[in-house]
């Protein structure tokens, strides 16, 4: 038997009055646990013990690939043991051409994530947006570039959104960077890995000194070049149901700098522009916990953080009307606003004037303010954080930097129990700040399926009491659980703690809205440093694949295999997101599967039926094995995510075909030479192979779409090689082909093309 009480809805206004977020709701039900372990069950260690390769075996042939496999996904390593020839095939959709020219052309830290993001949009869109990385200036490229890959598909598919926004950010960073004394563009050109970087001017505590602070490369680009702030839509078109993102057709980082718009004025009426402002500070910011006064003078002698909030303070003296806006530029347009409006002010200024700021806050407690970023200035609360509290109070109020009462939390003089403190990163994820802000514990969630396997992408959400509602629960954080099953995140001390469990596999508690206590924490409110874990079965179970795992072989060849997931991007929903965005998430833990089959059980695997194979290693983080091929005939190594449930894997898998010793040479083929360039191509290619060798091409399916003939007579020795051009028929599709070439005496070789019309 399980207790349940309902808990009874309030009304949005009543929770949240300062800040302009929507909130996550309530929950509509408490029960007790019931097989909830409070320890971790799972065995996580998921890699393929490293056999001893053989070294008496000679290198054939070898392939590799290395890509982003979505949720469902494969590519394969094709082995054929006859003609000794691998080749690495992915039959899966291409994207569109001038994609592939833009992850080229982008820095090669983004090429990986680029990639990713294009595989989750519409083709047409993820065309729009390759053009415009390719139509920037070469200096703009990796700010355009990391934009298009850490947006949500949400964000970037929106029917408000302009692709040519993203040029006009970039635009405007560069522009404005020319106008400010206290910070520089820094950028760092190592060949094809570059990256942009700001430098600012900061001065100590006691005057005394002026040195330089260099903020690092994923800083600049996540807080400072990333055009979602919070909660809204980036955009610089409004929509016709628009009521609290008003842009009046333009992107912030252009209205703030220049109040562009003769009919949308915010300067009107003697509002100071931005620009004005900002242009005179030459330091970013004197090292000390200040509190400033609302009516200080503003000149020359202060530094840009100062001039920044006496800014927001200056442009926002009154309380907040009827319609609470979440775009900069009608926050700035209409000179109201509580907490909410004032943080996404401070946030699109700071942000225009090349400033390091974010956007947080503790939304049961009903108050978000921002931070700027320092790692030579030492935290309020927790020494070693490079994040500082940054505040301005609503209504025209005074200017706090780094105060040590920020977030009010009673742990630092203040009136409040800080449940949690998140942050807004652009593409929804929400990294977790509440030891920044509160004395904390540690909630643990596992999620595990009806046989015990791990379970990713889980929703998990905690719920806890508010600041207006002592004795009630509301949801206060939405996480998704990683490739072990698992949620770890930091709440504040002194508060209840409850949970549930969503996933495509199972609930828990089975009933929506309701959720249920931690085992050792109960009903009571949690201490600090304590650690509560929650393992919990779902009904349902993982996908595996319906493979019989034969034994080992033998035989006079072998391939030797090598794999490993090398990224994970967790994707999970958005929690404080207008759009209701996907993130993407980078962890350095991924998962794969691998197995190896012939032709005839490849053709089973493709269909969904049952298949013999070998070496199936499921949802395994790395591995290597060999294997001597019983016959010599067309074998596949397959690298899968199709038993993963929501998230992407970056993953990297080498083949080779080795041939034992003790095989006749003339059973060995020689090197042979074959080119083809361009490759991906789009009307014409030229294949440059033997002028003694038979060319001929075929799709993936096996079929073939164009073949020479061997040559006749004699060629001589100055005529070793030979070129032909390949011009597709016009009922040949797009797609990826097989280019093989073979000789009289039976060497042969293949290469992937891709013809994208």
């Amino acid at each position: 038997m399980h207790r349940c009480f309902l808990v009874l809805f309030i009304p949005f206004i009543v929770l949240a009055t300062g800040i302009t977020t929507q909130p996550l709701g309530r929950p509509t039900g408490v029960v007790e646990p019931v097989n909830v372990y409070p320890y971790l069950r799972a065995d996580i260690s998921h890699s393929v013990e490293q056999p001893e390769l053989k070294e008496y075996f000679d290198a054939l042939s070898a392939d590799s690939i290395k890509t982003v496999l979505l949720p469902g996904e494969s590519v394969y390593i094709r082995v054929d043991a006859f003609s000794d020839i691998v080749e690495a095939v992915d039959t899966r959709d291409t994207l569109p051409y001038n994609c592939y020219d833009a992850i080229n052309a982008s820095p090669k830290w983004l090429q990986d994530d680029l990639y990713q993001s294009f595989r989750h949009l519409p083709s047409d869109r993820a065309s729009e947006l390759a053009d415009v990385i390719l139509s920037v200036p070469d200096e703009q490229i990796d700010e355009v570039a990391f934009c298009v890959a850490h947006m949500s598909p949400q964000s970037l598919t929106d029917e408000r959104f302009d692709p040519e926004l993203l040029s006009v950010n970039s635009q405007w960073i560069y522009r404005i960077a020319d106008s400010l004394q206290y910070v520089r563009l820094v950028e760092y050109d190592s060949d094809d890995d570059w990256h942009t970087t700001t430098e600012y001017n900061v001065v100590s505590a006691d005057l005394s000194d002026t040195s330089t602070l260099e903020i690092p490369r994923d800083i600049y680009y996540w807080y400072i070049v990333h055009p979602k702030l919070s909660d809204e839509a980036p955009k610089m078109r409004d929509g016709s149901y628009d009521s609290r993102e008003m842009t009046f057709d333009y992107f912030w980082r252009e209205f703030l700098w220049s109040d562009p718009s003769s009919s949308h004025s915010y300067t009107a009426g003697g509002y100071p522009l931005l620009a004005d402002w900002m242009k005179m500070a030459k330091v970013m910011w004197i090292r000390n916990d200040t509190v400033l006064a609302s009516d200080r003078t503003i000149d020359s002698t202060c530094s840009a953080l100062d001039i920044l909030g006496g800014w927001v303070s200056t442009i926002m003296p009154d309380p907040p009307g009827s319609i609470r806006p979440i775009q900069p530029n009608q926050i700035a347009i209409a000179h109201y606003g509580n907490c909410g409006e004032v943080s996404d002010l401070l946030a699109g200024a700071g942000r225009t004037a090349l400033l390091p700021i974010n956007c947080l806050g503790t939304y049961l407690q009903d108050h978000v303010w921002n931070e700027f970023w320092d790692d030579s200035f030492p935290g309020e609360l927790w020494t070693e954080d490079v994040w500082h509290c940054y505040q301005v109070d609503r209504w025209g109020g005074v200017t706090s930097l780094a105060p040590s009462w920020g977030g009010y939390d009673s742990d630092r003089g203040g009136s409040k129990n800080i449940n949690n403190a998140l942050t807004w990163r652009g593409d929804g994820y929400m990294p977790d700040r509440t030891p920044a802000y509160t004395y904390v514990c540690t909630l643990i969630v596992e999620v595990l399926d009806v046989y015990g396997n791990p379970v990713p992408g889980a929703e998990v959400l905690f719920a806890s009491n508010s600041y207006y509602d002592t004795s009630g629960l509301f949801f206060a954080d939405l996480r998704t659980t990683d490739q072990n099953g698992r949620v770890v995140v930091s709440m504040g001390d002194n508060c209840p703690y409850y949970f549930r469990v969503d996933s495509p596999v199972g609930n828990y508690p089975v009933d929506a809205g309701i959720v249920t206590t931690f085992p050792i924490l109960g009903d009571g409110y949690s201490a600090i440093g304590e650690t509560y874990i929650a393992s919990v079965d779902l009904s349902g179970a993982l996908s595996n694949f319906p493979i019989t795992e034969l034994t080992s072989t033998s035989g006079p060849r072998e391939i030797q295999v090598h794999f490993s997931a090398l990224d994970e991007y967790i994707r999970g929903p958005a929690a404080f997101d207008s759009q209701n965005g996907t993130y993407s998430y980078k962890s350095p833990d991924g998962r794969m599967t691998v197995f190896v089959c012939d032709s005839a059980n490849f053709v089973q695997y493709v269909s969904g039926a049952a298949f013999d194979g070998y070496e199936y290693n499921s949802r395994a983080d790395s591995g290597s094995f060999t294997i001597e091929l019983p016959t010599r005939d067309v074998w596949y190594v397959v690298a899968s995510n199709e038993e993963w449930l929501t998230d992407d894997e970056l993953i990297s898998i080498d083949v080779e075909l080795n041939v034992s010793p003790a095989v006749d040479e003339s059973q060995k083929p020689e090197n042979i030479y074959l080119a083809i360039s361009p490759n991906p191509f789009n009307s014409a290619c030229k294949i440059t192979a033997p002028a003694n060798a038979e060319i001929t091409i075929h799709n993936v399916q096996g079929n073939t779409v164009f073949k020479t003939n061997y040559p006749t007579g004699t060629t001589s020795n100055t005529e070793k090689i030979r070129e032909i051009v390949w011009k597709p028929d016009e009922n040949v599709p797009s797609g990826i082909y097989i280019v093989n070439i073979s000789a009289k005496n039976e060497l042969a070789i293949s290469r992937r093309i891709v013809f994208l019309k």
